[in-house]
């Protein structure tokens, strides 16, 4: 029997979008109180892959990038859209797929990050200390458990 994992804030409460930087939002100077500057350092790394993946695949965003991460790990993405063109950005996640290769690096990064994570024992934007940034990281965990166990 197989059980559908959500993955729940898939883009991090935005993170994922690319639009945070260091002491500001893209839409202006001010900064941003969602992320301190070290959380936002420390996804630096993971930020840049999916921006050059997403290239790759023909000018996906970062958003639609983490969405097909997600989705190709047999998740289901719960995501909040504002607007069409957040809908239009969504829909662009369908369609395609990153590659094996690609998802091993995915993969290798996002352990890596939760490892400096632990080690400088931050706590995520949501509250655990396990490391990941990413909010859907252990429900995709999860979900990989669950298929193992059927």
């Amino acid at each position: 029997m197989e059980i559908p994992v959500l993955a729940w804030e898939p883009l991090a409460k935005g993170l994922l979008t690319g639009k945070f930087h260091e002491h500001q939002h893209e839409d202006g100077p001010l900064p941003t109180s969602l992320f301190s500057d070290s959380e936002l350092v420390m996804c630096r790394p993971i930020m840049n892959l999916m921006r050059l993946l997403g290239a790759f695949e023909g000018g996906k965003t970062t958003a639609q990038v983490a969405l097909n991460y997600i989705i190709s790990k047999g998740a289901i993405p719960i995501v909040g859209v504002k607007n069409v063109a957040q809908a239009r950005e969504v829909m662009g996640a369908a369609g395609w797929n990153l590659s094996d290769n690609d998802m091993k690096i995915f993969d290798e990064r996002l352990a890596e990050m939760d490892a400096e994570m632990l080690r400088q024992n931050m706590k995520s934007t949501f509250g655990d200390n396990r490391g990941s940034l990413l909010g859907c990281l252990e429900e995709l965990r999860l979900n990989d458990l669950l298929r193992k166990l059927s």
